[in-house]
């Protein structure tokens, strides 16, 4: 987002503006007024900040990037506040330029919290900061953010309260907002109310990433909740879309969200070019220092997933074990206990799913894991492995639509005395939900917080921590 549109105003403008000495400061620190942006605030703390962070020098500059905000909300409330109400369009202009600058800052200031261990302060400045703009936009922009930080540091439950609480979620149209919901939402929300929210974000933004983002989650929503197989033309030309992107123009989430997307639709439509396409996507993701560990295993994982549709075992089972040592995972032990199963090494996949902790599983993972060991009895046809395999099947829950019947088809498989020739299932459910956990739009850059990308300025390009 490119710097905010304000010139500097004379002090004497917004000092009528400023609130009591006692009175809490409007950048949301906690301190008062006195103590904290009184006689400091200024545009200058923007490009200071900035410069700062750069440098990962994340302490000093929280107190700078609070006095730009500080003297944003006055220049706000001194020069766009006191003409609303109206029709005007360059005073409307202007307050929907305050409002994505605002949260511009408010981002940048989160991504401070975090980095010096704060991050459970935040909340309290998005409580001072709720009435910086009186613009329903601008309290979604907050709720987006209060969720984003329950979303990752507390329970999806905790952020989807606090989205239905707003009763935001069907007043406003913010992509956003609309992203973390998809994110957030309980396993019993409808499917066909999580395809609209995909739909409406599709409608209100014009991102190259939004756009390949939700036409894959709502493609992937349709086939796995509704059977429906409709929208894998939109999907595959969504991807081609995207491609025409020049490669120096595609954010760094964008490319790696490019190979995730290739590695989906390989699935959904049989296609192996696809596949291969995939994996050449990755390899040349990887070397790009902006990528964290979480990332670069993530990566491997889906090459070796990839792999596998094209029954490649060893460079599947190599991808899986290089995923390994970049980030230990249950689910990718999983795969790459299904590696072994397509190169005949029973005994080691046996090994490999014995010492998988569930407890380390969502419930998606799970599901993999009953998969998991129905492939490996299918293969040996052994009693004690399709014991094993009906236990971990029957076990499961939050199975739904095409999922529910692969599990009742193995079962059904298992229950039969002699070898079967089947294709081995494909894990859309854990793919999907991983796909979601991309979510939500941080920063720009699709970022989570759970260490994914860490690159989120231009000027800095930094290596794992």
């Amino acid at each position: 987002m490119p710097a905010p549109l304000r010139l500097p105003s004379p002090r004497f403008q917004l000092e009528t503006y400023e609130p009591a000495a006692r009175e809490p400061c409007l950048c949301g620190s906690g301190l008062r007024f006195r103590d904290c942006c009184k006689g400091k605030y200024g545009l200058e703390g923007y490009a200071k900040g900035r410069a700062l962070v750069a440098k990962r020098e994340f302490r000093q500059a929280l107190p700078e990037l609070r006095r730009h905000l500080t003297w944003y909300r006055l220049s706000h409330l001194a020069h766009t506040a006191v003409f609303l109400p109206t029709t005007n369009p360059a005073v409307l202009h202007l307050l929907e330029v305050d409002i994505l600058a605002m949260f511009e800052m408010t981002e940048r200031l989160m991504f401070c919290y975090m980095k010096t261990g704060a991050i459970h302060d935040f909340p309290a400045v998005l409580n001072e900061l709720r009435s910086a703009i009186e613009d329903p936009r601008w309290l979604a922009k907050v709720t987006y953010l209060h969720a984003l930080y329950l979303r990752n540091f507390r329970s999806k439950a905790a952020a989807w309260r606090v989205i239905t609480q707003s009763r935001l979620l069907s007043a406003v149209e913010d992509a956003e907002l609309l992203s973390i919901a998809i994110e957030a939402a309980p396993p019993d929300f409808p499917p066909q109310d999580r395809i609209t929210l995909a739909e409406r974000i599709l409608a209100v933004s014009d991102d190259p990433d939004h756009q390949l983002k939700y036409t894959t989650v709502k493609v992937i929503l349709m086939f796995a909740e509704l059977g429906d197989t409709s929208g894998i033309n939109h999907l595959l030309a969504a991807l081609e879309t995207y491609e025409k992107i020049p490669v120096g123009k595609r954010t760094t989430y964008g490319q790696w969200q490019l190979g995730s997307c290739y590695t989906l639709t390989a699935r959904l439509a049989g296609r192996e070019d696809l596949a291969k396409r995939a994996v050449a996507q990755f390899h040349s993701c990887l070397p790009n220092p902006d990528y964290t560990a979480i990332a670069r295993a993530d990566m491997l994982r889906e090459c070796g997933e990839c792999y596998i549709q094209l029954q490649d075992w060893q460079k599947a089972r190599a991808c899986f074990e290089a995923s390994l040592n970049e980030a230990d995972d249950a689910l990718t032990l999983i795969y790459l206990a299904g590696a072994m199963v397509g190169q005949k090494e029973y005994s080691s996949a046996l090994d490999t799913l014995e010492n998988i902790d569930i407890r380390k599983l969502r419930p998606a993972g799970k599901v993999d894991l009953g998969f998991a060991w129905a492939e490996l009895a299918l293969a040996t046809q052994e009693g004690a492995h399709k014991a094993r395999a009906l236990v971990s099947l029957q076990e499961l829950q939050d199975t739904r639509g095409y999922f529910e019947k692969v599990r009742l088809a193995l079962i059904a498989e298992l229950k039969i005395e002699r070898p079967i020739d089947r294709a081995r299932p494909p894990f859309l459910r854990r793919m999907f939900t991983r796909y979601l956990a991309l979510q939500p739009n941080f920063f720009g850059l699709g970022l989570n917080l759970n260490a994914i990308i860490e690159d989120i300025f231009p000027e800095h390009s930094p290596k794992d921590e």
